[in-house]
């Protein structure tokens, strides 16, 4: 178990630093010509992929309560119940 929450970890950092990249890339970029050019479409990645993040658990929300599966817990049970069955 312990690799898993070592993974988990790893992902999470990823995350972050992706996170600071979007938001502070530009810092980086100001005399980078290549590095700007990577800067944008990873700027764009993030606002298209961002908001569609949002709507997926929207509707993932809007199907289970729709389709009767209040007994299905959502939030952090979802995931859990969906990936073991609990």
């Amino acid at each position: 178990m312990r690799v898993f929450e070592v993974l988990a970890a790893l992902a999470m950092l990823l995350h972050l630093l992706w996170i600071l990249w979007v938001i502070l890339g530009w810092i980086v970029t100001l005399n980078r010509a290549l590095l700007r050019w990577v800067h944008i479409g990873s700027l764009l990645w993030g606002i298209l992929m961002g908001g569609r993040a949002l709507a997926v658990s929207y509707q993932g929300s809007f199907l289970i309560h729709y389709l009767g599966g209040d007994h299905i817990p959502v939030g952090g049970e979802f995931v859990s119940h969906a990936a073991i069955g609990v």
